[in-house]
């Protein structure tokens, strides 16, 4: 009997043994919860964040925000500051329809919330791998700079200006003679000193607001805990990405690299002032793929200046393949696109196509939905899984 107990209580501390040596499940790699999708308000938050602080800084911040295995630095690695920052995102189908370099617009990053990260977030779900650049910004001034004058000076709001009481640059009145030169003997009355500027301190406030913004922007830059040679805001001092690729160089590395991933068959994708950098690309090729690539614009700011430049710098300029898509919520870029359309038919450019469809920026990503599809069909029916010789 004694036996016959010891082995039933040795068979049933056993299992609790055995469940005693097994991992807990909440230590399990393969149970854990995928992060959550950030906030309409989180993502504000980080275009806010992005804005601040250089572009190497912003890269930096962008690549430690991203899955790492969707980041790749391209032209060196992430601690040059010759190299730039793409996003890649292979295919969600069976089958490949290629590989998508996507070309974000001016100021925007290659993840921006709105039609760059829709289309690179969306376009794996319809057979292709994409590839969103960093693009290099422009270094030409847009306008002149200039400094306000304060109020009640002679040439308020700006030197050289005329206000309002038609003073010109040397304070003397644009209009009726002087006192002096009708002949009056009376001197004129000395002008009273003007007020202080009470926006002074406001502007003081804000310029050390956007110092700390910018300072706190400083996240993975290792230049940021160095003390700098030349101060940042010294007057001539060289941008932090003066020895970086121009764009041209950056959209070759891109294709470059799907061409290392076997994506053969290419489509150069370019939203807002992006499609401008694929004219810049294209100025500059000897030959065009006769098969397996093409370019897609999405909301392109371009006009006909900028075709009329292209045709005199390549000749092959109506052999590609473009498909021109239009916001129709844009009046603007509307009228744009009609001229960019007459354009395309005087020079018979066979390969363009302008398609108009409304695009909801600022709606959930499935509100885009038939953009995505619309890209898909002229893709497959343009580019049908070929690849270039």
């Amino acid at each position: 009997m004694k036996h016959w107990l010891s082995l039933c209580l040795a068979l049933g501390l056993l299992p609790g043994l055995v469940r005693a040596e097994d991992p807990a499940p909440a230590e399990e790699a393969g149970n854990a919860a995928p992060a959550p999708a950030k906030t309409p308000r989180q993502a504000a938050f980080d275009e806010e964040r992005f804005a601040a602080g250089t572009a190497r800084n912003r890269m930096n911040w962008l690549a430690s925000d991203t899955d790492p295995r969707e980041v790749i630095w391209l032209n060196g690695d992430g601690s040059s500051s010759a190299s730039f920052l793409a996003l890649y995102l292979p295919n969600n189908t069976k089958s490949s329809e290629g590989g998508m370099l996507i070309l974000p617009d001016l100021a925007q990053h290659p993840d921006w919330p709105g039609l760059p990260g829709m289309l690179r977030h969306g376009m794996p779900d319809h057979g292709w791998h994409t590839l969103s650049l960093q693009l290099k910004s422009d270094a030409q001034t847009m306008g002149v700079e200039r400094v306000m004058s304060t109020v009640g000076a002679t040439d308020f709001p700006y030197p050289g200006a005329v206000n309002r009481e038609g003073r010109g640059k040397t304070g003397a009145t644009a209009g009726p003679a002087s006192a002096g030169e009708s002949g009056n003997s009376e001197a004129a009355p000395t002008p009273a000193p003007p007020d202080p500027d009470p926006r002074a301190a406001t502007n003081a406030e804000t310029d050390q607001l956007e110092q700390q913004m910018a300072a706190d922007a400083n996240l993975t830059d290792p230049a940021a805990e160095a003390p700098a040679a030349v101060s940042p805001d010294t007057p001539g001092s060289p941008p932090a990405e003066d020895d970086s690729p121009g764009n041209v160089s950056r959209i070759e590395q891109g294709l470059a690299q799907l061409d290392q991933f076997g994506l053969l068959n290419q489509a150069l994708l370019g939203v807002g002032t992006g499609a401008r950098a694929t004219l810049a690309y294209l100025e500059g090729r000897s030959s065009l793929p006769e098969k397996g690539f093409a370019f897609v614009w999405v909301n392109a700011v371009v006009d006909e200046n900028d075709l009329r430049a292209l045709k005199e710098k390549q000749p092959l300029f109506d052999k590609a393949r473009i498909l021109d898509v239009v916001n129709t919520l844009d009046l603007d870029a509307v009228e744009q696109a009609e001229l960019r359309q007459k354009f395309a038919r005087r020079n018979k450019m066979e390969g363009y196509r302008q398609l108009a469809i409304p695009m909801p920026q600022l709606y959930p990503a499935v509100m885009n939905e038939p953009l995505l599809l619309r890209i898909k069909g002229w893709l497959k029916k343009t580019v049908p899984g070929q690849e270039r010789g």
